[in-house]
């Protein structure tokens, strides 16, 4: 079942889109740890949202 990237600025628009999402997420491959870089731009996109979200 192919679908077009989900737009990560936008909500899930329902309970099958993120059905279909979480199962993307447990057939992507095997995990990885992630590293000090990875939890910064997670810091990084998690602020950048919250400042769109205030000024928007």
């Amino acid at each position: 079942m192919a679908t077009k990237p989900h737009d990560p600025a936008k909500p899930v628009a329902s309970k099958e889109e993120l059905k279909v999402l979480l199962l993307a997420g447990l057939d992507s491959g095997e995990p990885t740890p992630l590293t000090e870089q990875d939890w910064e731009a997670l810091r990084r996109r998690a602020l950048a949202n919250t400042e769109i979200r205030k000024s928007g």
